[in-house]
């Protein structure tokens, strides 16, 4: 085929064609530079997340060395014989009154009883209202019975009738906790 055009038009659809060259060449860097910030992103993220994961195995894995070493030398040992002895001095009130109201004869009522932390170092007062003196000793044998107070003692039936006239006598005891029973 024979190229009859002038020059001038040769030399400007020469440099059309150029610039439709360089305008496919800069689209075509446009979008390899957006390809590879997006793939340095994906890689920086899944790095960083591996990073991250690492580090909290590392630390689990410290963690359960320095337990292994803990239970080695004994500091976990020490450490669970302070709880155990902290909940030995636990008092569960609610079984303290539980046990003093199974063991109540018929006609003794508790007048007054004072539940505070120095259970543990003094016994317990409690105040029984009895319907006759006859109670009382029925009240001590099964005080005596029990398995939470240790040698209970009583003092003598008072006939006091300020509180009530249906209850007149008045029965003071003291109740020792035993250390170590299950309260």
């Amino acid at each position: 085929m024979i190229n009859l055009l002038p020059n001038s038009e040769k030399r400007e659809i020469h440099a059309a064609r150029t610039n439709v060259v360089l305008i496919d060449y800069i689209v075509f860097l446009a979008i390899a530079i957006v390809f590879l910030a997006l793939a340095c992103l994906t890689a920086y993220f899944i790095l960083n997340d591996i990073r991250t994961r690492s580090e909290t195995t590392i630390k689990s894995i410290e963690a359960n060395q320095s337990l292994m070493s803990g239970v080695q030398t004994g500091d976990v040992g020490v450490t669970i014989a302070t709880a155990e002895s902290i909940l030995a001095r636990q008092i569960s009130y609610s079984n303290i009154i539980t046990d003093i109201g199974s063991r109540l004869p018929y006609g003794v009522v508790v007048d007054k009883i004072s539940l505070n932390e120095s259970l543990l170092n003094a016994p317990l007062e409690v105040e029984f209202r009895g319907r006759a003196t006859s109670v009382a000793p029925e009240l001590i044998a099964n005080l005596q019975k029990s398995t939470i107070f240790s040698s209970p003692t009583c003092k003598l039936p008072i006939l006091s009738a300020g509180n009530s006239a249906d209850y007149p006598v008045l029965i003071t005891c003291e109740l020792p906790i035993v250390k170590g029973a299950n309260i």
